[in-house]
């Protein structure tokens, strides 16, 4: 499951940033600057930060 995770989330992340490219007049450049942070902020989230304990 884990691989899924991180072969799926920079595909995930790609495509929103190829939906939003032509609001923002992105070239090549742009587009990996936002996938990159996104990407990476991404696998924070869902690999290493800890589940909120309710209560």
């Amino acid at each position: 499951m884990i691989i899924l995770k991180i072969i799926g989330i920079p595909i995930f992340v790609y495509g929103v940033v190829l939906l939003v490219t032509p609001f923002f007049d992105l070239d090549l450049g742009g587009q990996i600057s936002i996938t990159i942070p996104v990407t990476l902020m991404t696998y924070y989230e869902f690999l290493y930060a800890r589940p909120r304990r309710e209560g």
